[in-house]
């Protein structure tokens, strides 16, 4: 267990302290786990390192059902499907959210994350139905967020439209947006 990285911005100040596992190879979150010797249900902060793909992602929603804080500001992300085609350095659509919301298939604890500066795409309804709240700091470099990515959580809920098509709520401290960002998804 490793102290969590001074940032009480985009952690609202709390202390936390995180379980951080290497994935020497994209698609082995697993395995990673397993090595370590971690139960999933145990896990509610988790940093990662090494590399991870659309594999790890559809794993984390599967497994980790008590995961609040989420840093992958050290992880290579490659092989992700957006937009129908594979790309690298992107949350892939649906990461962490599946059509029609049943136990099981959205990850609601998921309240934190900590994005990779390399990230250039977010998918759409990649964090749909997640507890994500509070601040949300997009990486410079960023140039995509698709449709839906943020919608029904705490950043984004039924209070009102503010700039750029991003809702806001009273819960939303701040959303920082890089000045590399192209394109905003509806309802995102």
């Amino acid at each position: 267990v490793v102290a969590w990285e001074n940032d009480a911005i985009s952690h609202k100040a709390e202390a936390k302290a995180y379980i951080t596992v290497n994935v020497p190879q994209a698609g082995g979150l697993q395995v990673a786990l397993e090595e370590a010797e971690l139960r999933c249900e145990e896990i509610t902060n988790l940093k990662l390192t090494g590399r991870i793909n659309q594999e790890d992602f559809k794993f984390m929603l599967s497994n980790l059902n008590f995961l609040e804080a989420l840093n992958l500001k050290d992880v290579k992300i490659v092989d992700c499907y957006i937009g129908g085609e594979l790309e690298d350095n992107v949350i892939p659509y649906e990461a962490f959210w599946r059509y029609p919301y049943t136990l099981g298939n959205i990850m609601p604890t998921l309240k934190y994350i900590v994005f990779p500066d390399n990230l250039k795409k977010i998918g759409s309804y990649a964090f749909r139905g997640t507890s994500l709240c509070h601040e949300i700091i997009l990486p410079e470099g960023l140039t995509y967020v698709g449709d839906h990515a943020f919608d029904n959580t705490d950043v984004n809920s039924s209070h009102g439209w503010g700039s750029l098509g991003i809702w806001y709520t009273n819960t939303m401290r701040r959303i920082s947006l890089p000045s590399t960002l192209k394109y905003i998804g509806d309802g995102a």
